[in-house]
C-alpha cells in the first residue's frame, strides 16, 4: 500500500479502495482485518498530510493578501482623513445633514 507521492488525495482514494475490499468478505478473516488496519493507519496519515498541504497553502495565500486595517490612510494626513469623514456624513440624506455623531482619528 505505497501512497501516491506528492498526492495524498489521491492517496485517500487508494486507501479508501483497499480498505473497502479487505472488508468486503462477510466474516473478513484475520489478514484481512489486519490490512485494513495497516490501510486506516496509512490514511490517517495521508490525510494528516493533506490538511498539512492546505494549511500551508492557506498561510501562503494569507501572507499575500494583508488583512485591510481601517486605520491605515496611508500618505493621507489624519486631517484630510477627518475632513473626508465629516464631509461624507450627509451622503445618502435627503435633506444633507449630519448624523448626530462624530468620529475622529487620532494617532
Amino acid at each position: 500500500m505505497a501512497p501516491v507521492k506528492d498526492d495524498p488525495e489521491a492517496t485517500l482514494a487508494k486507501l479508501d479502495v483497499v480498505i473497502a475490499a479487505a472488508l468486503a468478505p462477510a466474516k473478513p478473516s484475520a489478514q484481512d482485518r489486519k490490512v485494513a488496519a495497516a490501510a486506516i493507519a496509512a490514511r490517517n496519515n495521508a490525510q494528516a498530510e493533506l490538511f498539512e498541504k492546505k494549511r500551508a497553502q492557506q498561510n501562503s495565500e494569507n501572507e499575500l493578501t494583508a488583512p485591510f486595517n481601517v486605520n491605515n490612510f496611508g500618505n493621507t494626513s489624519i486631517q484630510s482623513a477627518n475632513k473626508a469623514y465629516e464631509t461624507g456624513l450627509g451622503l445618502g440624506n435627503s435633506d444633507n445633514q449630519k448624523s448626530g455623531f462624530a468620529i475622529s482619528v487620532s494617532s
